[in-house]
């Protein structure tokens, strides 16, 4: 099951996850934007203590 793939309560961030991902290449989902280089890579480094 999905559930047992995600550790402790990040279970909702994944299903929602999933969710945009299938929504967005079905069409249902249309961004306002997106973001450029400098914001997603500043995403990427937020979760980690090596940028």
């Amino acid at each position: 099951m999905f559930r047992d793939l995600i550790p402790e309560r990040y279970y909702e961030y994944g299903v929602a996850s999933v969710y945009a991902e299938f929504a967005h290449r079905h069409g249902w989902l249309k961004p306002d934007r997106v973001l450029d280089g400098d914001e997603y890579a500043a995403l990427q480094c937020s979760g980690s203590h090596i940028c």
